[in-house]
């Protein structure tokens, strides 16, 4: 019996793990891998989403990740998977999407933020954090139904960003209200 031995390609992509050094022995029955090549041509990018938040996102929606090797930057991509599991400690729920990168300038555990990107077809109030007070554990704007007069009422807000917040209920489209010195009614009213 004639055995040709021949090499097999190596798969192209770059080595992240190295378990082998100089003088160690090789045997069959180690248990670590000796090298690790990975495609980071693609990365997968990890998302954490609080479970509150988990009905405004679905598979195929836009994603803007900016990282701050590059600040000046926006990286696009679309999720590709949602976890059905909310994880107990944190309650956040597992989304996940594949990010070109075929210039290979993004390396992988970069530290990223997220902006996922509503529909055209969402449309939502959303008004600054600093417009609203908390009282008895609720929020609270002032609107001006007309006559310059000012009207304390309740709203319910719905995802909170950096400094943002999106009116679940208590404001409608086109209401105006108080967007500087909220503060000022309220401390002229005691």
């Amino acid at each position: 019996m004639i055995i040709a031995l021949g090499y097999a390609p190596l798969p192209r992509g770059t080595i992240t793990e190295r378990n082998i050094n100089p003088g160690i022995e090789v045997k069959p029955d180690l248990t670590a891998s000796l090298f690790v090549a990975s495609d980071l041509t693609h990365l997968r990018v990890n998302i954490d989403i609080f479970e509150k938040g988990i009905d405004l996102i679905h598979t195929g929606a836009n994603v803007i990740l900016n990282v701050p090797a590059y600040p000046n930057e926006d990286f696009v991509t679309t999720i590709s998977y949602i976890s059905r599991l909310v994880d107990e400690t944190t309650r956040t729920v597992k989304v996940s999407c594949m990010l070109p990168n075929l210039d290979s300038r993004l390396l992988p555990a970069m530290f990223t933020s997220v902006r996922v990107l509503s529909d055209q077809d969402d449309l939502a109030i959303v008004i600054l954090l600093t417009v609203m007070f908390t009282e008895d554990e609720s929020d609270w704007i002032y609107v001006n139904p007309g006559n310059y007069h000012y009207h304390k009422r309740a709203v319910k807000t719905g995802l909170r960003l950096k400094n943002e917040a999106v009116i679940e209920e208590g404001l409608e489209a086109g209401e105006r209200f108080v967007v500087d010195g909220a503060l000022l009614p309220r401390s002229e009213k005691r």
